[in-house]
């Protein structure tokens, strides 16, 4: 699974910057409908969304919920290498989705009576799991990855590359330079494989304190991002964001009064790795928690973590300067591509493993921008909000067009944890 991005001045951006804006309690669907004007223009200017829109995804968030603890059993099945991801599947299986009614699609080569009763109750005999037969298996698929990468170690502007689980094929998104060349390549060579090349003008940049998640940090050189959740390292009080925010290790990190409140213990930001995160131990002054932003005594809680979710699930963004924002999970272990300023202002390419790609709905209240890199993903499990990961970057070009949706890249929640970092479940 796999995929590209870029990080820079109008691409996929790297989110940093602003005060915290803060959030809305929760409310029903009859209750959002029938909102007066007046309060709905207030609740969007609290929450960065307005009442409806949250109402219509949450209530899509709360739908899956069956079908996300499917995924998760059929998930710990799975080898699992030193970061948390499978390192082999089972040869028939082809990836799975969640679709429109909620309900775990499993794809499979050459599906039988018995395979599909094994994976069901690999599933615990959910009722909201069905099958789909496909091509190719992901063993198959994921095995491009290398081909990829060799295209872009030969030079090629790959934006992104990876498995695209729901449609069974593997997706190249190239810069409309090189895009005629390596269509052309692949429609010779590889006319009944699973490659996709699709042009891409646009690319990923990433968005570069009591503390709750979804409010701002700040670090030495102009950069700033947002808290993604409070929890412990080594046994200390420590919250994490997007590890391209901080320049390097040991650098003191700021709230948005200027304030120190912690240290930059463990980033994870390096060309050609998995993971874009960072671990700021804090000090004695200030004290992590499981909480959201908060308005007035409405507080989200965070109460489990969620990694690795299906392709299909609805997540929940928080980040400093936006607010809320909803997408839609399209992409996950997609390998990255960011053009990154260092702290010497020198640009270079940084290929990151593993991001998952959020399609997005480019509406006036519905963004992630400069600011936001590090900000909470959610879900609902369970009728709890689970961390499923931190925003890495958006596509800033096509935000800025009126482009109807754009991508969100974020870093699973399985990288801070497996670097030592334990999410704070409870107060």
């Amino acid at each position: 699974m796999a995929a590209s991005l870029l990080i820079t001045g109008g691409s996929l951006s790297f989110a940093s910057e602003q005060e915290p804006i803060e959030l809305m309690g929760g409310m029903g669907l009859a209750e959002a409908g029938n909102q007066a004007p007046e309060e709905e223009t207030k609740a969007t200017a609290l929450t960065g969304i307005s009442a409806t829109e949250e109402a219509l995804f949450e209530a899509r968030m709360l739908s899956q919920e069956e079908a996300l603890e499917a995924h998760s059993l059929l998930w710990a099945s799975f080898p699992k290498d030193e970061n948390g991801w499978p390192s082999s599947y089972p040869e028939d299986y082809a990836g799975c989705y969640i679709d429109e009614a909620s309900d775990l699609v499993i794809l499979l080569v050459n599906p039988t009576e018995k395979s599909k009763e094994a994976y069901k109750e690999l599933c615990g005999n959910s009722s909201r799991v069905k099958f789909k037969a496909a091509q190719y298996s992901m063993e198959e698929l994921e095995s491009y990855n290398d081909e990829a990468m060799k295209l872009y170690e030969e030079g090629y502007d790959l934006v992104s590359w990876g498995v695209n689980e729901k449609n069974n094929q593997f997706k190249i998104r190239v810069n409309e330079e090189d895009y005629n060349k390596l269509s052309s390549q692949f429609i010779q060579t590889r006319s009944t494989s699973p490659v996709v090349i699709e042009e891409s003008k646009s690319y990923i940049e990433p968005t570069a304190t009591n503390l709750y998640g979804g409010q701002k940090c700040e670090f030495a050189g102009n950069s700033a991002g947002t808290i993604g959740i409070g929890g412990t390292y080594n046994g200390k009080d420590a919250i994490i964001t997007a590890g391209h925010c901080p320049y390097k290790n040991s650098v003191y990190v700021y709230n948005a009064n200027n304030q120190i409140i912690g240290t930059v213990v463990k980033r994870k930001f390096d060309n050609w790795s998995a993971g874009d995160y960072a671990i700021i131990q804090l000090n004695n002054n200030f004290k992590s928690t499981n909480k959201l932003w908060p308005i007035d005594a409405n507080i989200i809680s965070i109460e489990g973590v969620r990694p690795n979710i299906p392709v299909g699930t609805t997540i929940r963004k928080y980040g400093a300067v936006t607010g809320y924002s909803y997408g839609t999970l399209k992409d996950m272990g997609a390998n990255v591509t960011y053009k990154y300023k260092d702290e010497d202002g020198r640009e270079r390419d940084v290929v990151i493993y593993n991001l998952c790609i959020a399609a997005m709905p480019n509406t006036s209240s519905n963004k992630t921008l400069p600011g936001d890199s590090g900000g909470p993903v959610c879900v609902i499990s369970g009728s709890k909000y689970m961390i499923t990961g931190t925003v890495s970057g958006s596509n800033l070009d096509k935000i800025s067009s009126g482009a109807s949706e754009y991508e969100m890249a974020y870093c699973d929640i399985t990288y801070p944890s497996g670097g030592g970092f334990k999410v704070k479940t409870s107060s």
